[in-house]
Order: structure tokens, then C-alpha cells, then sequence
């Protein structure tokens, strides 16, 4: 393995052989792929809530709007927390 194998070699000096794409196409079981077409975008419903009229645009309000007043006054109403047991169990270790 010389300086004309194709290859690299790693910044310890270990020489490692070039890695050739396998020329083989892949076989692909039958049945997988029913037709040679590609699926296409399936549209989909819009979800109800957003087909309401009732909604309002954040970006039609100014900043000063009273709108706001309410907005931040509400605290955000979060799940609880997932993983809570996950980390128990990481403080123990």
C-alpha cells in the first residue's frame, strides 16, 4: 500500500483501502413498490378550527392594542411535564 493505492491514510499513519460503491442495483421485494410511479401530494382537510371565521389576525393588531393587555395577562396553560419520572431517575445516577 503505497502513495498510488487509492485509499487516505489517518493522522497516525494507518493506511485504509477505498471504499467502491457496490455496482449491483438493489432488488427490491416484490410488492414493495406496486408501480414505478412516485406517490404524490395528497391534499389534505384544513383542520376545523382553522375554517372558523371567528378568528382574528395577531398581525392586524398594533402593539398598543389592548388586545395585548388580555394576551399577556393569560398565563399559557402548558401540559404537564412528560418526562418527569425520566428525570428522577437521571438525578439518581
Amino acid at each position: 500500500m503505497g502513495a498510488g493505492t487509492p485509499g487516505w491514510t489517518s493522522p497516525t499513519g494507518r493506511h485504509y483501502t477505498a471504499e467502491h460503491p457496490d455496482r449491483e442495483p438493489p432488488h427490491w421485494p416484490p410488492g414493495l413498490l406496486p408501480t414505478n410511479e412516485t406517490p404524490g401530494f395528497v391534499e389534505a382537510e384544513p383542520p376545523h378550527w382553522l375554517l372558523d371565521d371567528n378568528l382574528e389576525d395577531p398581525h392586524d393588531f398594533p402593539p398598543d392594542h389592548p388586545i395585548w393587555d388580555d394576551f399577556y395577562a393569560t398565563p399559557p396553560n402548558l401540559p404537564q411535564e412528560p418526562l418527569k419520572e425520566w428525570k428522577r431517575d437521571l438525578v439518581q445516577f
